[in-house]
């Protein structure tokens, strides 16, 4: 078995492999609703998620049965394109107010981003989904619809910071897996570049009143990254400056791990280094996990991004 997680929770995929007779293997319909769950070290089980059955392939030498599975996809409704216009708002409001045109969806979003005021941004034949998306990146933040109750209609439009993802789905804080050189580690290594190394950000905005463009700097010091957009209001200059600043500390670092299976180790989560050395010890958000379980026993690998020190 093989189970991915990804950022991007509509990615996460499932992948069964059984050996046998194949004439005597029962072969699902398409769609039917699989539920993966892995044992801890304690020997617990952890679901890791729910898919739905999308491919299967019969293997006639030797036999064997692969089904193939992604995540249920609760975001079918919030799909069809629409347009509005949204003035004198909050991101908070946005999120509820869309929520409320679902029947069986809630709106649930990070204080501290509903608390974001917006003058005017325009919904033009968008759907809610990327809309959505596209409005939680401007505050460096993650948009994905939870299932509350799977099977009852129950589903959360969820919108955190992007390094605190995994929230979303546990709702609860996000769980820190620490490693140090006496854990067993199967491959590791982290990867530094300059590519992403700026100092500060640049965002603009056009003041209508002074008939001039003005730039909005966070961070400090050179290289300066300028972003290209150029956006209403100081307000939203400022929000999108501070998101691009994030995202390219985030990426100053990429870590790249296997070690014996562990099911916390998922997209959103966090692992930290400890003891390997100052220019390895980093705090990291996986971005994308993969738990394989076969004839070796059970393994995770992981591929993550630095988290910037508050």
């Amino acid at each position: 078995m093989r189970i991915t997680t990804t950022l991007d929770a509509t990615s996460d995929a499932c992948e069964v492999t059984i050996a046998g007779d194949v004439p005597e293997i029962a072969v699902p319909d398409m769609g039917t609703l699989v539920r993966a769950s892995l044992r801890n070290a304690a020997g617990d089980l952890v679901t890791m998620g729910d898919y739905a059955l999308a491919e299967t392939e019969i293997e006639l030498a030797p036999k064997r049965l692969r089904i193939r599975c992604t995540a249920v996809d609760y975001t079918a409704p919030l799909k069809d394109p629409r347009t509005a216009a949204w003035d004198d708002t909050t991101l908070g409001e946005i999120v509820t107010g869309i929520a409320a045109r679902y029947d069986g969806y809630m709106g649930a979003v990070d204080p501290a981003l509903a608390r974001h005021v917006i003058d005017h941004v325009d919904q033009t034949d968008e759907s809610d989904l990327h809309f959505l998306t596209r409005l939680a990146r401007v505050y460096d933040a993650t948009a994905q619809i939870v299932a509350v109750r799977v099977g009852a209609g129950g589903h959360l439009i969820a919108v955190a910071p992007s390094a605190a993802s995994a929230s979303i789905r546990s709702g609860s804080d996000i769980p820190t897996v620490t490693i140090t050189p006496t854990d067993l580690v199967l491959y590791g290594s982290v990867k530094r570049t300059a590519r992403t190394d700026y100092g500060s950000v640049r965002a603009s905005y056009q003041d209508i009143d002074a008939g001039v463009t003005v730039g909005v700097d966070v961070g400090e010091g050179e290289p300066k990254y300028r972003l290209r957009s150029s956006y209403a209001t100081h307000a939203e200059a400022q929000a999108a400056a501070e998101a691009a600043h994030n995202r390219l500390r985030r990426e100053t670092a990429t870590l790249r791990l296997e070690k014996p299976g562990n099911p916390v180790l998922v997209a959103g989560n966090r692992v930290e280094l400890q003891g390997w050395g100052e220019q390895i010890d980093t705090v990291f958000q996986i971005t994308r996990g993969t738990h394989m379980v076969g004839s070796q026993g059970y393994t995770t690998a992981i591929e993550g991004d630095s988290v910037p020190l508050a």
